[in-house]
């Protein structure tokens, strides 16, 4: 084989093989460009969602101080007698 029908036949070799290596690496990088796009709108989701992921505790203790505040005055009130309570009496049978 001359010289020139050696670099030919490497020439082809390497185009055999660059060929389908470039088409399978776009392909790859547009699966990756795919799922890094997936994955940003997952983020931005989960920033969205991050918001709501805690309990807010803040009514419950406002609720808990006005039962609270409820309690003691009504528990007061009955010490002072303003309230009369009548209370059933049991006779201790079972």
């Amino acid at each position: 084989m001359t010289s020139l029908a050696l670099a030919l036949k490497a020439t082809a070799m390497g185009l055999a093989v660059a060929i389908p290596a470039i088409f399978f690496y776009n392909h790859l990088i547009r699966k990756v460009d795919v799922i890094l796009a997936k994955w940003e709108i997952l983020e931005r989701r989960k920033v969205r969602l991050r918001r709501f992921d805690t309990i807010n505790v803040v009514p419950f203790i406002d609720i808990m101080l006005v039962i609270l505040v409820i309690v003691l005055t009504t528990a007061s009130f009955i010490q002072l007698g303003i309230i009369e309570l009548k209370l059933p009496t049991a006779d201790g049978r079972v």
